[in-house]
């Protein structure tokens, strides 16, 4: 359902205990961790005393959630070919 630049917003409070994350906080969808099936999100203008997701974001600036912790706010236009 998510693809990577989706525009999302967080629908849980304290994300496995990240007490920077809160209902309604924004972010872009990054990238995807396949072993776990979480979305990794950097969230936009916020350091959420979180990681880089593997290299898929800036150090500090992303999480991972799973995808009924977050609704999507803008889906990223599709490239054209």
């Amino acid at each position: 359902m998510f693809k990577v630049g989706d525009r999302v917003r967080l629908m849980v409070d304290e994300r496995d205990f990240n007490h920077d994350l809160s209902i309604g906080s924004e972010g872009t969808v990054c990238g995807f961790d396949d072993s776990s099936k979480r979305i990794a999100v950097r969230w936009g203008g916020i350091m959420c005393m979180g990681h880089d997701c593997d290299n898929l974001c800036d150090y500090g600036y992303g999480w991972y959630v799973n995808d009924y912790e977050i609704d999507l706010l803008q889906q990223c236009p599709e490239l054209a070919p």
